[in-house]
């Protein structure tokens, strides 16, 4: 029976991981035969790697293919207790898909994501330049183009984040905003 206690994974954990990145439904028999092993093996392998938080089964999607774009933003944020609170306030945030603590000329990344750049403009506009103790913001529009496909949740995550659209200068002159997915008056 597979050690579930175990400290760290082994050869047979990284090529089962391997397999499952190169194509999630692979039968476990399948599996088995890749990494020599009985696929109830193999089925309790993964399962601790599920349990211990290692992997996640997930659909993923190809952001190209449905229309969504990113824009890939530094911050250079005063310190580090303001980096943190940055991280706290950005990660339940709908339009977030990758978020990071780094070092070098900005101290925080993000790829946010949306079906058009306008959307992004006005969320990075109303939602990270106003961040308490951004100093400097660095954004690039573009394409993800590897990996082909994201964890990205169409549908919106719950969030933190409570819009004020009326105390939007933005909202306010168009009526309309597309900057936040959680405003009333956007679309994805």
């Amino acid at each position: 029976m597979y050690n579930k206690k175990r400290k760290a994974l082994d050869e047979v954990d990284y090529k089962l991981i391997a397999e499952l990145q190169r194509n999630g439904r692979t039968s476990l028999v399948a599996l088995g035969r890749k990494v020599g092993l009985c696929h109830s093996s193999v089925r309790e392998r993964i399962l601790a790697m599920i349990r211990e938080d290692i992997i996640r089964v997930q659909a993923n999607v190809n952001l190209r293919k449905i229309g969504y774009y990113a824009a890939f933003v530094g911050l250079e944020v005063v310190n580090t207790r303001a980096a943190v609170e940055a991280l706290k306030k950005l990660e339940s945030c709908p339009r977030v898909l990758l978020l990071g603590a780094c070092s070098g000329d900005y101290n925080v990344f993000m790829i946010l994501v949306a079906k058009e750049f306008d959307s992004l403009r006005a969320f990075i506009e109303r939602n990270i330049r106003p961040l308490p103790g951004v100093r400097r913001v660095s954004i690039s529009f573009g394409d993800i183009v590897w990996p082909q496909f994201v964890p990205y949740p169409l549908m919106i995550k719950e969030s933190s984040c409570t819009p004020d659209c009326s105390n939007c200068d933005v909202f306010k002159e168009l009526y309309t905003c597309e900057g936040c997915p959680l405003s009333s008056a956007s679309t994805r």
